[in-house]
């Protein structure tokens, strides 16, 4: 007999004696193995299953560990079945690991059968979507929860037998995570569920838990409290399972909520004593629970007790942040986080109310640091993950991160050429989205494992950095630098924007400012008459910089310079231009500029050397073929004096015409500064040939950011809407269009594809989106500079900021970028970045720079509209020439 055929049939023989436990399995799979391995290729998949059965035994009978080695191998090794994805998600839940778990689940999606060609078991594809919908919901994605519920829905109801059971489990899991569901049809499930044999006490406490879980998110506390009773009955707290703590969870949520606090506390404090014996108690659940307790003694006057509570969950919440990002992709990772920031909310809604503004040490300092952890934590993996694989990664990462990188081109040139917008093409965009996500959890995994890990501030070397504390961040800003950390906090029906202010060996001061609502109207009011020059700014002006910054100004004695991480619409805000009662502006007053989040300043170097600047000016937007009626991007030639100039000023390499091309770009490698001086837009959807626009979908084409405002004093002839994207709507993308495809910057060519030519493959598309951006090496870039319209706008998304061109230009590498928040006035412009460049040379601070620059143009032209769009987000210090 051929060694493959014996192969073969010893691997069915080790497979048989595993499943009846046999400890003669582990020789005779042993033996299959060699034999397979030995047959080469073509026994390939015959291979890959033997290996996991063999894991699979020693998962139920043998070494766990040596059964999580192989299974890690095959996943790195092949593509392995469905059934070793769903073997393995078993074994990692059985050792707490619960986010790869979930990510193993859904790469079980697109794996293959098993080598027979086994269909998958109804039953265990039910309750893997059932299980999968629960880790999702615990992780903040309820949006993923509901669909995999309903997944589970459709199998239960396509048995030949139908399964009263199945059903409610499916019904209760569907109208937990959001589907409106009659409690009569939840009761009719409940009743029917009761009476079905395949029905164990457990079960029905499940299910007793998710109707009781579903009527407190909805407010009905008195019904909440009679299915936590009846789900708890005959168990107590100090004997309980992990998955029984989940109904003394709930009951004691229920009697906080009512005001029943002495009856929660003691349920609390039984239900974190008992996953303290647990060996291995659910993460999320212990942190909940902590929480929760803490809040309670914050109400009750008790600060010290909850800030022991809370320092505990807060670091059990950083670990396990950790550990999710280190499976999951972005869309699940801002899942996550704004599930984190969820409960940041309600911990300063309250403290304030317990404390007011002076909540004591403690507590400021948990809260600090809290915010500090918070604020971009998914930008900040995106880019560590960027950082790494700019390391030459080993060949397995490598495979993995080109397919990903083919997946996100195919989607955008769907939704670029409009394809996306034709009959039944949908599916294939929603197909490459899961396969995208799946890509991302499978890279972030690979990525986890080759020593750098994926928590907050990491280092792309190898090793994890402290966790950033206001210490740390004080001790890093540069004496007479004052960094206001501004936070938007959800308080219910309203948020209120707070603000924490840091300077070099001062604790941090608490600060409150306005409702959001309230700020987000006079930002978007002020930026208009700022840019149409209307008298009546001022009045409004000094409102916000008396909301903004007279209510700080104790915290700025002796600050010359303030680093603004803003939060909401105030990532729109030109706070240069904020009027002083005597007459000045912000400006001759600070050194202004941004970050992200304060933990930017601990961001270390790492990268190669720089290579010497680019600079991309006087680009040919026809290249490659004729516009229509000359293209929506007419000719900057001023750019062409301002490209010579930073060149010859700085040693950059020039690239102009059609030279200037994405193609081009795509080639560049980190280089010390990289200017682009030509245009930007930020619209609702996509910028795509003519005759492949969705009907109404707003701004088109033909007028991508709107002329720009002319700085001697008339306003914009049009009208054009002011393409901020928070308070706009016709400018703000739709939960369906990717956002970093609505944004972008022209390159050479760019008319030329808008027409609906076909562009020379030396151009590409001519647009670059901030997408497009993902795929730059900037690793080791100190500077970028964006001199365009509108490129610090883009899509808001909660804690972390906007996703548009300054975000990906951050994650592709760059230290420091700088962009404008509305349509730049093409003069002023040229005379500012020269200016810049100037004193940059000199040895200036880059917010030294900018500063020295605007008041130069401001010379000349005197109106905000001419020199206050541009903002500094990053690195503040000196350009290291």
């Amino acid at each position: 007999m051929p060694d493959i055929d014996l192969g073969i049939t010893l691997a069915n023989l080790g497979k048989l004696l595993a499943l009846d436990g046999d400890p003669r399995a582990e020789a005779v799979l042993t033996e299959a193995v060699e034999l397979l391995t030995a047959a080469g290729p073509s026994a390939g998949a015959h291979l890959a299953e033997a290996r996991g059965n063999l894991a699979a035994y020693h998962q139920l009978h043998g070494d766990p560990d040596v059964a999580r080695s192989i299974y890690r191998e095959l996943a790195a090794e092949a593509a392995p079945s469905a059934v070793m994805l769903r073997n393995f998600a078993a074994l990692e839940q059985e050792n707490g690991h619960s986010p790869s778990r979930r990510m193993l689940f859904e790469l079980a999606h697109d794996a293959r059968p098993q080598a027979g060609g086994e269909p998958d078991d109804p039953d265990v594809t039910f309750r893997t979507l059932i299980e999968q919908a629960s880790e999702e919901d615990r992780l903040g994605n309820a949006a993923r929860a509901l669909e995999l519920a309903l997944q589970a829905a459709e199998v239960a109801g396509a048995r030949p037998r139908p399964s009263p059971l199945r059903a409610a489990v499916a019904l209760v899991a569907t109208a937990r995570y959001g589907l409106e569901v009659p409690d009569e049809h939840l009761d009719a499930a409940l009743s029917a569920a009761a009476d079905d044999p395949e029905t164990t006490p457990e079960l029905l406490r499940s299910l007793r838990t998710g109707m009781g879980q579903r009527c407190r998110r909805q407010g009905r506390l008195a019904r909440a409290l009679a299915y936590a009773r009846a789900a708890a009955a005959h168990l107590t707290p100090e004997t309980a399972t992990e998955d029984q703590l989940t109904t003394f969870d709930l009951l004691a949520l229920v009697h906080h909520s009512l005001g029943e606090r002495e009856r929660a506390e003691q349920l609390y404090r039984a239900v974190i004593a008992r996953r303290h014996q647990l060996a291995d108690p659910n993460r999320v659940a212990m942190t909940d629970s902590l929480f929760s307790l803490g809040m309670l003694c914050l109400e009750t006057g008790r600060s010290g007790e909850a800030a022991a509570l809370l320092r505990e969950q807060f670091d059990i919440e950083d670990a396990h942040l950790a550990e999710v990002f280190a499976a999951s992709s972005e869309v699940q990772r801002l899942a996550y986080a704004r599930t984190l920031l969820g409960r940041l909310d309600t911990f300063v809604v309250v403290l304030l109310s317990a404390t007011g503004l002076e909540p004591g040490a403690e507590l400021l300092e948990l809260l600090a640091n809290a915010v500090l952890r918070r604020k971009a934590v998914v930008a900040e993996a995106v880019a560590r993950d960027r950082a790494m694989l700019s390391n030459g990664p080993e060949p397995r990462i490598a495979a993995v991160a080109t397919e990903l990188r083919a997946v996100r081109h195919e989607l955008r040139r769907l939704t670029l050429d409009g394809d996306s917008l034709r009959p039944n093409a949908g599916r294939r965009v929603q197909d490459l989205r899961a396969r995208q996500g799946r890509l991302e959890m499978l890279l972030a995994d690979r990525l986890s494992h080759t020593g750098a890990g994926t928590g907050p501030n990491p280092d792309p070397g190898g090793t994890r950095a402290a966790l950033p504390t206001w210490q740390a961040v004080t001790a890093a800003l540069p004496p007479g630098t004052a960094l206001i950390e501004y936070y938007r906090a959800e308080m219910g029906d309203e948020a209120a924007v707070l603000s924490l202010v840091f300077t070099p060996g001062s604790p941090p001061r608490l600060f409150a400012h306005d409702t959001a609502g309230a700020l987000d109207e006079g930002v978007r009011r002020w930026r208009e008459l700022l840019r149409h020059q209307d008298a009546g700014e001022r009045a409004l002006g000094l409102e916000l910089h008396r909301v903004l910054i007279q209510r700080i100004d104790a915290a700025l004695t002796g600050v010359h310079r303030l680093l603004i991480s803003p939060d909401g619409s105030l990532n729109l805000l030109p706070f240069a231009a904020l009027p002083s009662p005597d007459g000045s502006r912000l400006l001759d007053t600070f050194e202004i500029g941004f970050l992200t989040t304060g933990r930017d300043l601990l961001r270390g170097r790492y990268g190669p050397r720089p290579a010497p600047p680019v600079v991309f000016a006087d680009i040919d937007y026809g290249s490659g073929g004729t516009a229509l009626d000359g293209g929506p991007f007419a000719p900057l030639p001023e750019t062409g004096a301002e490209g010579r100039w930073i060149a010859d000023h700085i040693g950059a390499e020039l690239h102009t015409g059609p030279d200037a091309s994405a193609s081009r770009l795509r080639t560049v490698r980190s280089p010390l500064i990289l200017h682009l001086a030509t245009h930007g837009y930020a619209l609702a959807e996509p910028l795509r040939p003519a005759g492949t626009r969705r009907p109404g979908a707003g701004p088109g084409p033909d007028s991508p950011s709107g002329p720009p405002p002319d700085p001697t004093g008339t306003p914009d002839p049009t009208g054009a809407p002011d393409p901020t994207g928070t308070p706009d709507a016709a400018r703000t993308p739709g939960p369906a269009v990717d956002p970093l495809l609505c944004t972008g910057l022209a390159l050479a060519g760019a008319n030329t594809f808008l027409a609906g030519q076909e562009p020379a493959d030396s151009l590409g598309t001519g647009i670059l989106t901030a997408s497009d951006v993902y795929d730059l090496d900037l690793l080791g870039t100190e500077l970028v500079v964006l001199s365009a319209c509108v490129t610090g706008l883009g899509s808001y998304h909660p804690g972390e900021g906007v996703f548009g061109l300054r975000r990906t230009f951050e994650i592709a590498g760059a230290r420091s970028v700088l962009v404008s928040v509305w349509d730049v006035p093409s003069e002023p412009t040229v005379q500012l970045m020269c200016e810049f460049y100037r004193a940059l040379r000199r040895g200036a601070s880059r917010t030294a720079a900018l500063r020295r620059a605007q008041q130069a143009v401001r010379r000349r032209f005197p109106e905000p509209v001419a020199w206050a769009p541009f903002a500094l987000f990053g690195d503040p210090a000196p350009l290291p020439w």
